[in-house]
């Protein structure tokens, strides 16, 4: 989780927009008991538009 919140930093340093918003990336996770979590599912570009609907 480090290394990929390091990673989604880095690339907003140069330029990238990130979504969901910075402070909801890890809303989903931080939410839910990891003893709950059976699978967790990353997709490239699921929601990419400032407004757009990211399930959380």
């Amino acid at each position: 989780m480090r290394s990929l919140r390091q990673f989604l930093l880095n690339e907003k340093a140069k330029g990238k927009q990130i979504f969901p918003p910075g402070d909801e990336i890890f809303t989903a996770l931080n939410t839910t008991a990891f003893d709950n979590v059976n699978v967790v599912i990353l997709g490239q570009d699921p929601y990419h538009g400032t407004g757009q609907a990211h399930g959380l």
